[in-house]
């Protein structure tokens, strides 16, 4: 983590680059050639030197997804930037973090009296529960003490993640366009992960049971929208496809054999393929839903 906060320091501003100086000459002769393996302290002490910089200067350090780093030594790491930001001199370090509750990042927040904290649950309650309530009472119909279990299961549940909240929606969806019981329903929503990992397996097993070309389409489609060189469109996707459909049968490539292999109504396909892990934004770009997909 520190390597790469450095990293963006100096591309940033290549005239602290002095401030790397020593550090990297000393690693120079330590490592064999073209490698280093900086070590934790070398990067604590280019930091700490920047921090004595001659002229005023601000560094804002923007720390993103801290919960999915390297557990191991997150919590040296933020209590390393903790005291950073305490440090007086020309040169100030402010370090804004966000990150899904951890027990190691809280205790690394009450080190610091200073440390503004902002709960997302606390800022988006409102309006998670109208978003809950849009779907639990006019699609689902829930009404008196359903409802109202529901909207609180869902706003704690969700603790401020509106992604959470969006796949729960999709999934009780799938109950509407079957029929069901509201109190099936009812139950099948306490019954669903919490945690945004463990819904992820929980719809890729949902995506296992589809037919065999459900598979292959939808695992073609995540290749195309996870690994291709730029996003794709619908009408990409759906080309792509038919050619490949056409290269697997072997089959020549012609007008009829194109228009033949062709998936109709391509947007509801990739929604089914998808399992809720691709969406169709505008400009009918495919793309995943979340960067944690």
């Amino acid at each position: 983590m520190l390597q790469g906060i450095l990293w963006n320091i100096l591309d940033q501003d290549p005239t602290l680059f002095y401030h790397f100086q020593r550090e990297y000459r000393s690693a120079r002769a330590t490592c064999a050639p073209k490698t280093i393996d900086w070590k934790v302290i070398w990067l604590q002490r280019i930091l700490l030197s920047i921090a004595e910089y001659p002229v005023k200067k601000e560094i804002f350090l923007i720390l993103d997804a801290l919960d999915e780093s390297e557990e191991p030594d997150r919590r040296d790491v933020l209590s390393f930037l903790l005291t950073l930001c305490n440090r007086s001199g020309t040169c100030v370090f402010r370090v804004f973090m966000a990150s899904r509750s951890m027990t190691d990042v809280q205790y690394s927040v009450r080190l610091a009296a200073t440390m503004n904290v902002i709960r997302m649950q606390d800022e988006t309650e409102a309006d998670i529960r109208t978003f809950a309530l849009s779907f639990l009472g006019p699609e689902l119909r829930f009404t008196g003490r359903l409802l109202q279990e529901a909207t609180e299961y869902i706003v704690e549940a969700g603790a401020g993640v509106f992604l959470w909240v969006h796949l729960i929606r999709s999934e009780l969806q799938l109950c509407v366009e079957r029929g069901f019981r509201k109190r099936d329903v009812f139950k099948k929503l306490f019954d669903l992960p919490t945690k945004l990992e463990a819904f992820y397996l929980h719809m890729l097993n949902n995506l296992n049971h589809g037919s065999r070309q459900d598979t292959e389409d939808g695992r073609t489609m995540f290749q195309l929208a996870l690994f291709a060189e730029r996003s794709l469109t619908v009408t990409e996707i759906q080309h792509l496809l038919a050619m490949k459909a056409i290269l697997e049968n072997g089959l020549d490539v012609t007008e009829d054999s194109f228009e033949d292999e062709l998936i109709q109504s391509m947007e509801t396909r990739i929604i089914h393929c998808g399992g809720n892990f691709l969406e169709i934004k505008e400009g009918d770009v495919v793309q995943s839903i979340h960067q944690t997909v």
